[in-house]
């Protein structure tokens, strides 16, 4: 079968991925309904009345309600919000989201009920291993991790990976986020 790619601006699409595949359940494209003026340029824009969370919960009740069985919901930084988590969490689901290096942390409970938060990038978090922690604003316990890579052009990145699921490894733990990468083919 031929791969096809689109990319398109203003689309938010929800991928399940099994054994078999990864297919395209549910996609919405962001209609940017609402005129502003720009305070900084001063030029007229547009912005959508319903914001990316609110397509996020829309798009995962909808997979709960058409009763998709899955375990996990996976998502780059843009949509690793504690509302988000907090809302996967109340429909008894799991999530492995891609976190920002500032997102502050407590690695301890006694850390968190005095308050004691510090930023990922600050930690001296081992490759290849994961850290129980909590996230600001955040009841639960998580795992983080920290993985280090070389991009196309030579250069170091690092992504950090926060799970709600702490019976997960590194291992398992990256190789489920890896399926956020696969190629959706037809």
């Amino acid at each position: 079968m031929k791969q096809i790619k689109i990319h398109l601006n203003g689309l938010k699409a929800q991928l399940y991925h099994n054994e078999a595949g990864t297919v395209p359940i549910a996609f919405e494209i962001i209609k940017k309904d609402v005129p502003f003026i720009d305070p900084k340029t001063g030029k007229n824009k547009r912005r959508s009345s319903i914001n990316k969370n609110e397509h996020f919960w829309t798009m995962f009740k909808n997979a709960i309600n058409n009763t998709i069985k899955f375990k996990y919901v996976l998502s780059d930084v843009w949509f690793s919000s504690k509302e988000n988590m907090e809302y996967i969490l109340e429909n008894k689901k799991h999530f492995i989201f891609a976190i920002k290096k500032n997102r502050l942390v407590a690695l301890s409970l006694e850390d968190k009920l005095l308050g004691q938060f510090k930023s990922l990038e600050s930690l001296d978090l081992r490759e290849n291993e994961v850290t129980r922690c909590f996230l600001k604003g955040m009841e639960q316990e998580v795992l983080v991790t920290r993985q280090i890579f070389t991009n196309q052009d030579g250069s170091m990145g690092v992504l950090y990976l926060a799970t709600s699921d702490t019976s997960l490894d590194f291992s398992q733990m990256t190789a489920i986020d890896q399926k956020r990468w696969n190629k959706v083919r037809y």
